[in-house]
């Protein structure tokens, strides 16, 4: 994600996302990201998971590799 991150502040598409969040939901995706990712460990996320099941919403999380080269 840290890799990805200094390759995507390179494309304008990345900047606008970060500022359509800015501006519609007054999220900041981008100060402080990397201390952010570099913070993150399983327990943080098993944590976090447990919140939002426990809000009895349904949700759906679907994980796909990459595409392999042909």
């Amino acid at each position: 994600m840290l890799k990805q991150a200094d390759v995507d502040a390179k494309s304008n598409n990345h900047w606008v996302n970060v500022l359509t969040n800015w501006k519609d939901y007054g999220i900041d995706l981008q100060t402080n990201y990397k201390k952010v990712v570099e913070g993150l460990t399983a327990e943080s996320l098993q944590k976090f998971m447990q919140q939002i099941n426990a809000s009895g919403d349904q949700m759906e999380c679907i994980m796909m590799t990459e595409p392999k080269d042909k």
